[in-house]
């Protein structure tokens, strides 16, 4: 096909070799960069006093970065929360690693104009801080209403918590077991996968459903634990009013 040449002056012939090597770019790209499909950065869009005040656009942070930092700040969610990091922003794509501010607004307003917000916004600094102060209090008595209301159920949680875990445990050896099924599916021949498939498939759905069930039965009995709490707690509370 002739370089330059326009799409409405190309022959047939050279609209499918032309569409047949924008396929192979597409797929070659696809091959080079496997986690499409979703951002891999987050984008703080500022208000437009904190970009003129500072001399900056948006915010670029990178979700590797959001994701690192969500599991030191919440603990209990790590083990998901890096899973997440490591397995879907590994840091093999640009965007994993770009953090900073994107150019400046160029239409500047006058500096009497920034004075006039700086002024306004420092008259309401003390109102700004009773605010978050009230939102910080409410959330502490919120924490601590919760941490009196989990004392209740902690003794049934306690009671199934090991086996809970065991079915943690037997829910990821499944996974391992279909990641293998997935695997060597790929060596078998042709004459063997419709057999090979249809008995490994059958057997660990059944699995599944034999955990299924397993998760209902911790969940009955944790519920029937609660029950009889329910009723110790107003068993006693009868007690002190009689």
């Amino acid at each position: 096909m002739e370089s330059g040449k326009k799409f409405d002056e190309m022959t047939p012939e050279e609209i499918d070799d032309l569409c047949e090597r924008l396929d192979e770019y597409q797929s070659r790209w696809e091959e080079e960069h496997p986690n499409v499909g979703y951002h891999r950065f987050v984008e703080i869009k500022l208000p437009p006093d904190a970009r003129f005040e500072f001399n900056v656009g948006d915010l670029r942070v990178p979700c590797r970065d959001i994701l690192t930092w969500a599991a030191q700040a919440c603990p209990e969610e790590a083990p998901k929360l890096i899973g997440i990091r490591d397995q879907f922003y590994a840091g093999d794509e640009e965007d994993d690693h770009e953090f900073g501010f994107d150019g400046a607004d160029p239409n500047v307003p006058t500096p009497e104009q920034l004075a006039i917000k700086r002024v306004e916004r420092a008259r309401l600094a003390a109102q700004r801080e009773a605010k978050a102060r009230e939102i910080i209090e409410a959330e502490a008595r919120n924490v601590a209403s919760a941490a009196e209301s989990g004392a209740f159920f902690e003794p049934a949680r306690r009671a199934v918590a090991p086996e809970r875990l065991a079915l943690r445990n037997k829910h990821k050896e499944l996974d391992a077991a279909w990641d293998e099924f997935v695997i060597q599916r790929e060596a078998w021949t042709p004459e063997q996968r419709k057999q090979l498939e249809e008995t490994a498939r059958a057997r660990l759905e059944a699995r599944e459903a034999e955990l299924f069930e397993e998760s209902l039965d911790i969940e009955r009995r944790y519920e029937a634990l609660l029950d009889e709490a329910f009723k110790d707690e107003e068993a006693e509370k009868s007690k002190r009013i009689a």
